[in-house]
C-alpha cells in the first residue's frame, strides 16, 4: 500500500451519492441559461469577440447550440481549442496613462464567453456543496 493510499484511506469521505451525482451531472440547459443571465454581460470578449449579451440578446437562436456545444465539452472531457485559448493583454492603470513601465499596466486575460458559462456551472455546483467538502479553516 503507498503513503498516498494509506492518507486518502485515513480521510472521512465528505461527498455523498447525491453530491456526486451532482458534480457529475451532464450541464442542462437551465444552468447554462442561469450562466449567461448571472454573467457579467459586457466583459472583455475573448479571441472570437463574443460579449455574454450577445447570448442573451439571442438566446432563442443561439442557446440550445451553446448548451449542446457545452454538453459535447462535458461528454468528451475537453474543451475546443478556442476555449482553451485566452489573450493577455496589458491595460493603463488610472492616473498612469503616459506611462511606459510595465509596473503600471494591469493584465486583463481574454477568454472567451462560452468558456465562462462552461466554467462558470461547475463553478456553481461546487458553491451549493462547498460547506461539506471545504475546511472552515482556511
Amino acid at each position: 500500500m503507498t503513503c498516498q493510499q494509506k492518507l486518502l484511506d485515513s480521510v472521512e469521505e465528505c461527498f455523498d451519492e447525491d453530491v456526486r451525482k451532482l458534480l457529475s451531472a451532464e450541464p442542462t440547459l437551465e444552468e447554462v441559461k442561469a450562466q449567461v443571465w448571472g454573467g457579467h454581460q459586457t466583459a472583455s470578449p475573448g479571441t472570437d469577440s463574443i460579449i455574454l449579451y450577445f447570448y442573451r440578446y439571442f438566446w432563442d437562436e443561439v442557446g440550445t447550440l451553446l448548451h449542446r456545444m457545452i454538453k459535447e465539452n462535458f461528454q468528451k472531457k475537453m474543451r475546443t481549442k478556442s476555449q482553451r485559448t485566452g489573450l493577455i493583454i496589458f491595460g493603463t492603470k488610472p492616473k498612469k496613462c503616459k506611462s511606459v513601465k510595465i509596473k503600471d499596466k494591469r493584465r486583463i486575460s481574454l477568454l472567451n464567453s462560452d468558456y465562462k458559462v462552461d466554467s462558470g456551472i461547475a463553478t456553481a455546483r461546487l458553491n451549493k456543496v462547498a460547506t461539506k467538502g471545504l475546511s472552515p479553516n482556511n
